[in-house]
């Protein structure tokens, strides 16, 4: 019998740079070091309490490695969106004071929920780290043309300008790329092609959906009308980039 979100044992892994914060859900905490070494101690430790699910957010890449290791050792992990657990702890008025409060508060809201995402298709990892780098370059463009606004060197400003071009360029080759890859496999055209069709869904918004929502493609009949709300609300508040298409 499937076991349920109330008779699983689950865990919250907080991910940092250089270290994980780790909290089973109602119960010890501990903190691993970011590293192969580290990550191999995190699933014995798990592994000796019995852990089922575990549940990480995005941390800039740094939550790719223990998201694998993780998926390979048979754990079944629930990547929330960002900014979904600060919202679940909006709504539920829970205050977050440190880093091991975090890895508690993502335990807690792993444990609502009610069924475990698609497995992790291998596909979207590339496309994850594409997809990040063109958020961030998305936000270094903003920022360096708002700093253009108040330079009043013409040798600078020139300088800046060059610099905004090629980092436009960058930001249209990262996007497309991730575009290239989705149409050279027929079933991510097909899903991208669907949510493009949802108003308000633009190309990158729909593209963000995709490789952000991958479960969207084993949904029943109606369900993605209540989830893509939530992935709405997500992406407006952790990825501004994702807003325009």
């Amino acid at each position: 019998m499937k076991q349920g979100k109330y008779n699983t044992k689950i865990a919250g892994i907080d991910v940092g740079k250089r270290q994980l914060d780790i909290a089973v859900h109602g119960g010890e905490m501990s903190q691993v070091a970011n590293d192969k070494a580290g990550i191999g101690a995190l699933i014995a430790w798990l592994e000796a309490r019995g852990v089922v699910r575990v549940g990480l957010e995005p941390s800039g890449g740094y939550e790719r490695a223990v998201r694998e290791a993780l998926a390979a050792a048979g754990f079944e992990v629930v990547m929330h969106h960002a900014s979904e657990v600060r919202l679940f702890a909006r709504f539920k008025r829970i205050k977050i004071k440190n880093d091991r409060a975090d890895a508690v508060l993502i335990a807690v809201a792993t444990a609502q929920v009610d069924t475990v995402k698609a497995s992790a298709d291998p596909r979207f990892a590339e496309l994850a780290e594409r997809l990040t780098a063109y958020e961030q370059v998305t936000e270094r463009l903003a920022q360096m043309k708002t700093g253009l606004e108040h330079v009043t060197l013409k040798d600078l400003a020139k300088a800046l300008r060059a610099e905004i071009r090629a980092t436009e360029l960058l930001k249209a080759k990262l996007i497309g790329k991730v575009v290239a890859f989705i149409k050279t496999h027929a079933d991510l055209a097909a899903r991208l092609k669907l949510l493009r069709s949802l108003p308000g869904f633009g190309p990158v918004v729909a593209v963000g959906a995709l490789v952000r929502m991958p479960e969207l493609g084993a949904m029943a009949r109606g369900q993605a009308a209540w989830e893509c709300p939530k992935f709405c609300v997500s992406a407006a508040v952790g990825h501004v980039s994702l807003s325009a298409s």
